[in-house]
């Protein structure tokens, strides 16, 4: 099982990788264009904030979470969710992630914010 979590993760970072060398650009506004791209059909969302150093989403429906959660097997569901940092990251490492809540562990919603990081 966890040869198959690792992988998980490694597929993450490749799918973070794979968006960077199709985006227009490697700014934030890029990989939130490329990730809503990639949502859109599957997913429902409100976009929160939307400013250059900031986008903030409240996701109310995922795909994954209703097929996981209807195979009775949302932990390893939440492996897809574990993705959503190292893909952010390997889009363009100053950009960071944080989220509180996700459909997928039974949440209302999924709290998705991505930012720059500060510059050290």
């Amino acid at each position: 099982m966890e040869t198959i979590h690792r992988a998980f993760k490694e597929l993450a970072v490749e799918r973070g990788r794979k968006m960077a060398q199709e985006a227009s650009s490697p700014t934030l506004r890029a990989f939130c264009a490329a990730l809503e791209a990639g949502c859109a059909g599957s997913h429902e969302w409100l976009k929160l904030e939307d400013a250059d150093r900031r986008q903030a989403y409240r996701f109310t429906r995922c795909m994954w979470a209703e097929i996981f959660t209807e195979l009775d097997a949302r932990d390893i569901g939440f492996w897809l969710c574990e993705g959503d940092d190292p893909i952010a990251s390997a889009f363009n490492a100053a950009i960071g992630f944080q989220r509180n809540k996700t459909l997928m562990e039974g949440d209302d919603c999924c709290d998705h914010i991505f930012y720059l990081k500060n510059e050290a």
